[in-house]
């Protein structure tokens, strides 16, 4: 998942940084990084999406995501 896909799906879920650090515990810095640089191992997206939206996206939506890069 591209960090600019990530970002659109914080806006589209209405998720803030610091709501996502809360769910998470990951520090602030690192969920910038993140949203810059992109996530690419299906497992670790599968997390992310289902921190932002609350719902279980599912392997095979997860390992879509992570494929995409650019």
């Amino acid at each position: 998942m591209t960090g600019k896909r990530l970002c659109s799906l914080m806006r589209f879920s209405k998720v803030t940084i610091r709501q996502l650090k809360k769910r998470t515990g990951f520090t602030l810095k690192r969920i910038r990084e993140v949203r810059a640089a992109g996530i690419y191992d299906a497992n670790i997206c599968r997390d992310w999406i289902e921190a932002i939206t609350g719902n279980d996206p599912g392997h095979d939506l997860a390992e879509y995501y992570a494929q995409q890069r650019g």
